[in-house]
């Protein structure tokens, strides 16, 4: 392919705009859909997480077999434990979150994700405060009132103060002094694990929750594996970490339960609920821009149909077979460009919506971007889409017998084997189309199900709301149950309450 070759092919196709236009449509709708959900499959599933060496970060889980299967929080005091086992880890932390009401200023009180993390988190996850500082392992210990804001709340409800440090904020009704404001990028726990963009506070285990061994499996333990560590180490010395903490268990079940401790990767474990879904979508953006080459390759057989007695003009002259492959290949190599051009003008606000769901589904979607691995996927799809379509006609015409579109009525290349390539091309159109048809349907059959079920009860005209009481203002269950019969009280006096409960 020679660049005379490229300029002709350019003028061919600006002079059939029509054709061009449709052409590129097509190809930049499959472009555009392939590279914004590649944008997702290579932010959610092939970046690292945006902690320090995050392939040594694991999470530690326990089983009791005999229990249930399933893997489960740890207690608190199994933290601790963990800590202790300096061969394998470089350091362990934990972590517990809830839901919380923040008060203490002109705003209205609002709920806030609180979590509690050990002062060692943030220097583990290699991240400091932007503004400010994080507490320190003191402050932790001695359960100092302190608390570092998220940079979306920071700006949120205090508009980006940036004199916020110092200022006294109500978490259910408890006092606590800002000291810090995290970088806008930074979710602890990530995304698939809770996630969480609200207030990080001192863990400040009480004397209550360290003697709960075998009891309260509410907390998340985090490990760094020292370098050179595989996981298959640190499962095997978690195995005698487990039995030490066994031993700590109540006489009456110790016997009766076997407890196991497992590490596990941080980052598979962030994306596991998710991966099948991330997958499923790239692989029907996929079929759809396969969908739209089958469609590109039958529009450009149809015109080389009409293009055989420029063709054979050409041949005429001197014109080589190779030399006319050459110049579809030109013109299907400036189709795709522009189609990828105007693709990539679609997938960057594609990758900006996306991005703006922030679906819980999907970890890490807020953070979805374009960044040069997806550009390089892009150019590779649009070079590869225009070897499928424009090969295609290429070869047809370099076989064809072009002397014969030269006679007057002559058929040229437009025999038996271009007809059954072309019905080819339409048969895996229809293929492709229906998969992906049959997939929505599947899809959008389920949700009418999902909507139909009936759930037991009569919703309608039935509201219902969540609340939790601050531990300060309501210590005791007999504070609980008299705010309880209270609130009753007053929700059936309110004009329009049938009733209450």
């Amino acid at each position: 392919m020679t660049a005379a070759d490229l300029r002709f092919a350019f003028r061919v196709l600006a002079k059939n705009r029509g054709f061009t236009l449709t052409v590129v449509c097509t190809l930049a709708l499959g472009i555009g859909a392939a590279t914004t959900i590649f944008s997702v499959v290579n932010t959610v599933l092939l970046q690292p997480l945006g902690y320090r060496e995050p392939d040594r970060l694991v999470l530690i889980r326990e089983r009791i077999r005999k229990i249930t299967p399933d893997l489960l929080a740890v207690p608190a005091p199994d933290i601790l434990e963990f800590r202790k086992e300096t061969a394998a880890f470089e350091d362990v932390a934990g972590w517990i979150g809830r839901p919380s009401d923040i008060s203490g200023d002109s705003s209205r009180p609002a709920r806030v994700d609180v979590t509690r993390v050990t002062a060692n988190i943030f220097p583990m996850l290699g991240r400091t405060a932007a503004l400010g500082r994080t507490f320190t392992a003191a402050e932790d210990a001695q359960r100092q009132p302190v608390a570092v804001l998220s940079d979306v709340l920071w700006r949120t409800r205090y508009a980006a103060d940036p004199n916020i440090l110092g200022r006294k904020i109500l978490l259910d009704r408890a006092p606590y002094t800002v000291i810090g404001v995290m970088a806008p990028e930074f979710t602890f726990p990530p995304r698939g694990l809770g996630g969480s963009d609200g207030v990080w506070i001192p863990m400040a285990f009480t004397a209550e929750e360290l003697t709960s061994y075998g009891d309260m499996f509410n907390y998340s333990a985090l490990a760094r594996l020292r370098p050179g560590v595989t996981l298959e180490t640190a499962a095997a010395v978690l195995s005698s970490t487990s039995a030490r903490i066994l031993a700590q268990y109540p006489a009456e079940v110790r016997s009766q339960l076997a407890l196991e401790s497992v590490p596990l990767p941080l980052s598979e474990q962030v994306v596991r609920g998710s991966r099948t879904l991330v997958l499923l979508l790239g692989s029907a953006v996929l079929l759809l821009l396969l969908i739209a080459c089958a469609n590109v390759a039958s529009l450009l057989l149809s015109r080389a149909a009409a293009r055989e007695r420029e063709f054979a003009i050409r041949a005429a002259i001197g014109a080589g077979r190779s030399r006319i492959a050459s110049q579809w290949l030109a013109e299907s190599l400036w189709l795709s460009l522009a189609a990828a051009l105007l693709g990539l003008f679609a997938a960057w606000y594609g990758t900006d919506g996306l991005a703006r769901l922030n679906l819980a589904s999907i970890p890490r979607l807020a953070e979805v971007h374009m960044d040069a691995r997806v550009l390089i996927v892009s150019l590779a799809l649009s070079t590869v889409t225009a070897l499928i379509f424009g090969t295609v006609p290429a070869w047809f015409t370099a076989r064809a017998d072009l002397t014969a579109g030269l006679k007057d009525g002559g058929r040229g290349s437009s025999g038996p084997g271009r007809h059954r390539v072309r019905s080819v091309l339409v048969t895996a159109e229809v293929a492709l189309a229906l998969m992906l048809l049959a997939g929505a349907g599947l899809l959008f059959r389920s949700f009418l199900i999902a909507r139909a079920a009936d759930p037991g009860i009569r919703a309608e005209n039935v509201l219902s709301f969540r609340l939790s009481l601050p531990a300060s203002a309501y210590p005791k269950p007999a504070d609980n149950e008299r705010f309880s019969l209270d609130l009753d009280r007053r929700l059936h006096a309110l004009p329009g309450v049938l009733a209450a409960g």
